[in-house]
């Protein structure tokens, strides 16, 4: 690895070794891989390994805007907010992509999902660490299981969304470090999900609006479904999910009067009302079981 450079920011010669570094371990492990780079480093100050571990458990991974756990769609959405929570401590976040050259080739699963997913492309917040005085990268992604509960080094992070790639490399894929504003993947092969989606970088805040309205619809998607743990696990007896309600109105809609979705007992409903005034997040706790609200906090 590089030493340290002096100052907070991530200079470009550091961006591009710590890249190649990527690259060479990949194609060690006999994965094919394309590398690809149009974006310069990004700015922000560099974190200690234990400092972004700390904020990768105590606001990133606790999140609970964030379903982490719905690995079915969204990882943009996902990975832009992770970027925008490390702007906040002023800490460089860029994105890493990984995209399968065959249609839907990477393969993931976790308790919700047991059976797997397949994906087209995928992506995760990427970070410059002070790893004991050597800069790194690492990838920050909740949504692997159990890796991501660490920050981890973007090879391990492939191999856990790529889990079927066969060992001979035929499984190809693309990777691309992007600037944080680029929401959905450059790289379109014929056939895969992205080749039909105009992309380049973007307004930031437009496109955090849209994925906090995703990631809200995809954690009421997400209380409907029975977790599946591994053995000797305990599964949940309730679903935990934080939203920002901006209206009644929007209120209604993640939680209609329906069976099938959530009751809202009316003793609640008044706290709801409160949080619009407020303009406040609000910790939701429902009960999967029985279809009921049980708190707002």
């Amino acid at each position: 690895m590089p030493a340290l450079a002096t100052g907070a920011e991530v200079l470009v010669k550091d961006w591009a070794k710590l890249l190649g570094d990527v690259s060479k371990r990949l194609t060690e492990a006999k994965l094919v891989v394309d590398l690809k780079t149009q974006d310069p480093p990004p700015a922000g100050r560099v974190p200690s390994l234990g400092e972004l571990r700390e904020i990768l458990k105590s606001e990133i991974a606790a999140d609970r805007c964030v379903p982490y756990g719905y690995i079915r769609g969204d990882c943009f959405a996902r990975a832009h907010v992770m970027v925008n929570k490390l702007a906040k401590h002023n800490i460089n976040g860029a994105k890493l992509f990984v995209t399968a050259v065959r249609p839907n080739a990477l393969w993931a699963s976790n308790d919700y999902f047991p059976k797997g997913i397949t994906w087209g492309f995928h992506v995760a917040a990427l970070v410059v660490v002070n790893d004991n005085g050597a800069l790194a990268v690492v990838v920050l992604d909740p949504s692997v299981t159990p890796a991501g509960h660490e920050p981890m080094p973007p090879d391990v992070w492939v191999r856990a969304v790529d889990s079927k790639a066969k060992p001979d490399g035929t499984n190809k894929i693309i990777l691309e470090a992007a600037s944080p504003g680029l929401f959905w993947p450059r790289a379109k092969p014929k056939g895969t999900y992205s080749a039909g989606v105009a992309v380049g970088p973007g307004d930031f805040a437009t496109y955090l609006a849209k994925s906090k309205g995703l990631l809200a619809s995809d954690s009421k998607t997400l209380t409907k479904l029975t977790p599946h743990p591994s053995p000797g696990v305990p599964g949940p007896t309730a679903t935990l999910v934080a939203v920002r309600v901006a209206s009644l109105d929007e209120a209604g809609v993640l939680f209609k009067e329906s069976p099938a979705v959530y009751t809202v007992p009316a003793e609640l409903r008044n706290k709801l009302s409160l949080a619009v005034q407020a303009d406040r997040a609000v910790d939701v706790q429902v009960d999967a079981a029985l279809g009921n609200v049980t708190s707002v906090e």
